[in-house]
């Protein structure tokens, strides 16, 4: 654990404020917690275009195969049961951040393909390539504008952009504008 910085919210409320004002590289928490359920905390992540892209570990102590289903229809990656082995949690969060890094290379690389594990997340890459690909004359497009389009904030879409391909958004609009001089030429 000493290798990640970890921010701590003392409920639903207050973890859901730090997702949108920090949108951390992965959330982890209880399904029973003050301020709302973690499965009601889960749905609100998924659902917002803000925060979508964000992996998400759910802790509980219900084992029910029912409640284990529920958990992973409300947008959870891993379902831990308590008690559960420190070490187990520790391999689950590096290999998400792996699958993470993954992405991002893929994106680095022009790849925006659909794929059905990160279908939502391709979508929106697919979305901003496309605003950048339509604007690629426009020596002028700028991450404002870029967000505006995307209905975002500009601190928003850096940090998301910043989160799913580990460039800013100027690099990113600066490397989606070279690969398409490459093609080009």
């Amino acid at each position: 654990a000493d290798a990640y910085d970890i921010m701590e919210a003392e409920n639903g409320v207050v973890a859901w404020e730090l997702c949108l004002r920090e949108v951390p590289d992965l959330v982890i928490s209880d399904v029973l917690m003050p301020g709302g359920s973690g499965l009601e905390f889960s749905q609100r992540i998924r659902n917002n275009e803000r925060t979508n892209h964000i992996p998400l570990i759910l802790l509980t102590g219900k084992k029910s195969q029912e409640d284990r289903l529920s958990g992973l229809l409300a947008g959870a990656d891993v379902y831990l049961t308590k008690p559960f082995h420190r070490e187990e949690l520790l391999i689950r969060i590096q290999r998400i951040l792996a699958s993470r890094q993954r992405l991002q290379e893929k994106y680095q690389t022009g790849d925006f393909s659909i794929q059905t594990t990160t279908q939502a997340t391709d979508t929106f890459m697919q979305q901003v390539a496309q605003i950048i690909t339509a604007e690629i004359d426009n020596e002028n497009l700028s991450v404002e504008a870029l967000a505006k389009q995307l209905h975002l904030s500009r601190v928003q879409l850096f940090r998301k952009i910043k989160a799913l391909t580990g460039i800013t958004p100027t690099l990113f609009i600066r490397q989606i504008r070279l690969q398409h001089a490459q093609r080009l030429l």
